[in-house]
């Protein structure tokens, strides 16, 4: 999974299939959902260019550690990314 954000609350997404390198590409738009002191939890909702899929992830952000633990909202398996510049 990478996210790409963007200025104007725009967000990409590229997943790459891990069993055959095949790629997905999602377009949408994030929104700021809470913010404390420690954590900004962000909502990314994406559809694809043919309409077929529009997952949303949660990506809630911890501060301290620089990391952020993914939710994907359909039901699909949480993890841990880290930021890149």
């Amino acid at each position: 999974y990478k996210f790409l954000f963007d200025k104007n609350q725009k967000v990409s997404l590229q997943q790459t299939g891990l069993d055959d390198n095949s790629r997905y590409y999602y377009e949408g738009d994030y929104k700021i959902v809470s913010q404390t002191d420690d954590v900004i939890v962000i909502e990314c909702s994406f559809s694809t260019s043919d309409g077929t899929s529009s997952p949303t992830y949660l990506l809630e952000y911890n501060i301290d550690d620089d990391s952020f633990m993914c939710t994907d909202s359909s039901g699909g398996p949480n993890f841990i990314a880290t930021k890149k510049i």
